[in-house]
This record gives structure tokens, C-alpha cells and sequence, in this order.
């Protein structure tokens, strides 16, 4: 075996899982992050916007950037 591999930190986790079930744990992970986002912070998003887009004076959101 490699030096540089024997080194690596995650040497251990790369002989006890594959890459192809690492990829299914993120791709899983990654999922259930997309669907909470698109079904309860996105509609919250959108509820605090007015008709031309803006946050409402009341919203507890507040913008990253200003104009």
C-alpha cells in the first residue's frame, strides 16, 4: 500500500465504504436538504413578498444584499 495512502485521513472510511455508496449517502443527504428547502422555506420566502417583490415591512426575513 501507498504511503500517501496509509497518511490519508480518511483512509480508514475509504476501505470500509466504497465511493459508489459515499455518493448514494450525500445524494441522499442532498435530497432531503432540496425538499425542505422547496417545500418549507421557499413558501415562507414567498409569503413575506409583496406584489413587486420586496419584503414585506413585517417579515422576520431580512436581505443579504441591498441595491
Amino acid at each position: 500500500m501507498a504511503a500517501w495512502f496509509r497518511a490519508s485521513i480518511v483512509s480508514r472510511e475509504v476501505s470500509t465504504m466504497t465511493w459508489a455508496a459515499w455518493a448514494g449517502l450525500m445524494a441522499q443527504l442532498l435530497g432531503r436538504v432540496r425538499r425542505k428547502m422547496l417545500s418549507v422555506e421557499l413558501p415562507a420566502v414567498l409569503n413575506d413578498l409583496d406584489d413587486v417583490g420586496t419584503l414585506r415591512p413585517a417579515s422576520t426575513f431580512r436581505p443579504r444584499f441591498t441595491k
